[in-house]
């Protein structure tokens, strides 16, 4: 019984051998592409990742609670004060030469703007002294 089916399928084989290798090529080649391109895919996401938070949520985050002798709590708001100048001291925003708006350089449309355009301001502050509005579609940007 074994012996014939193995004699059905050698018959079959030699049969259609051209249209089996066919397949098999073709089959090996679209494994190859697709491999390809998971490959491409990733040499080209690798860039890094950057977690920000907003002002928002850093305020709320660094008061801390003293308490004193007496059992009394208060915030400590001056640390919540510093922290907050300090991250909109530190955080670096970008503009267009041609542009009215100001970017995160993490955002969509600081990554749009070309380096040849592109001003570099280290605050908030700086960019709206210098004309400058927060863009709306920037994520961490606060628009009045």
């Amino acid at each position: 019984m074994i012996p014939e089916h193995f004699q059905k399928v050698k018959n079959f084989a030699v049969e259609y051998q051209d249209r089996i290798v066919l397949i098999i090529g073709i089959v090996l080649i679209a494994l190859i592409s697709f491999g390809l391109g998971l490959l491409y895919n990733r040499e080209i996401s690798k860039e890094p990742i950057i977690i920000e938070e907003s002002a928002e949520n850093a305020n709320h985050e660094s008061r801390i609670m003293n308490y004193d002798s007496g059992g009394n709590s208060s915030l400590n708001s001056t640390a919540s004060a510093t922290n907050t100048s300090t991250q909109t001291q530190t955080e670096v925003v970008v503009a267009s030469r041609n542009g009215t708006k100001y970017h995160l350089t993490s955002c969509s449309g600081a990554k749009q703007i070309k380096p040849e355009n592109k001003i570099t301001f280290s605050s908030f502050k700086e960019a709206e002294a210098a004309g400058y509005e927060p863009a709306s579609n920037c994520p961490g940007l606060k628009v009045p």
